[in-house]
């Protein structure tokens, strides 16, 4: 029996609305088939960058020894120095070029911190592997700053913008601010202030912490090392630092095609 035409209408509006139904399916399918090659090249480069790190990472700690810097507050001078004076980047002038990688970067907090790409919680990364290579217990600590001019002394409840390094020794622990070479330490209604008074809160989170790569509290029970008496031996040791720059020239040398091997590899992540 012959079908009417009503009844190939009708099967063609079924076939349209299926259709349409099954897209968002299908969208979802090759996103995450996009993703998930993503994340392919992301491990592959990523691992790149590690090893090229972990090589510049060892000759960081051999030039730590010849430099014979063992105090928490030598080896925070020394990686605000790399940092600051440009003994990280491929070319010391080099303009802040930073990218969030969101989640995926938790691998390579500490490389980021190479060429330039650096935001606070990446040098705080750095900071803290040197500290931790000395053996004194060092992290990442997310933390609201806020400049001297900013300050509203309250309890409220605030969000993190900023990362910092805490380091606890034999006796005390210490915040410290590689980004802003800035030490915190005078605890006043629940901030801890610097001796410019700009300050920081530690967030109320829920989360405490990050698959133990960023804290939302400070572990130690140690008192806090002032940060006036901090900052007079900081200054000492880049003072030290600053008169043995044929050393730190010598380090920058041997890692420089190191570090313009990273960017290669950096560079060809954005790509990805």
């Amino acid at each position: 029996m012959a079908k009417s035409i009503s009844y190939y209408k009708k099967r063609q509006e079924l076939y349209k609305n299926l259709a349409e139904y099954i897209k968002p399916f299908s969208d979802y399918f090759t996103l995450k088939e996009r993703l998930s090659a993503r994340e392919m090249i992301y491990a592959k480069e990523f691992q790149k960058f590690n090893t090229i790190f972990s090589h510049i990472y060892k000759v960081l700690l051999e030039y730590m020894d010849i430099l014979e810097l063992f105090t928490v507050e030598d080896i925070f001078a020394y990686s605000v120095f790399l940092f600051h004076m440009g003994y990280l980047s491929y070319e010391k002038d080099l303009k802040t070029d930073c990218h969030n990688f969101g989640i995926y970067e938790l691998s390579i907090l500490s490389p980021l911190a190479l060429n330039a790409h650096a935001s606070c919680r990446h040098i705080a990364s750095l900071t803290s592997d040197l500290e931790n290579a000395r053996h004194h217990e060092s992290y990442i600590l997310a933390v609201n700053r806020r400049k001297a001019r900013e300050i509203a002394v309250d309890n409220k409840s605030v969000e993190s913008n900023h990362g910092i390094t805490v380091t606890t020794d034999e006796n005390y622990t210490y915040l410290l601010d590689p980004t802003n070479n800035e030490v915190y330490g005078i605890e006043i209604d629940g901030a801890y202030y610097s001796s410019t008074l700009n300050s920081i809160r530690i967030e109320k989170s829920e989360l405490i912490n990050i698959k133990n790569k960023i804290f939302y509290e400070i572990k130690s029970n140690k008192p806090l090392k002032d940060p006036n008496e901090c900052e007079e031996n900081i200054i000492k040791s880049l003072s030290f630092i600053q008169n043995n720059l044929d050393i730190l020239e010598s380090l920058y040398r041997e890692i420089n095609p190191a570090l313009r091997d990273a960017e290669d590899i950096y560079q060809k992540i954005l790509r990805s």
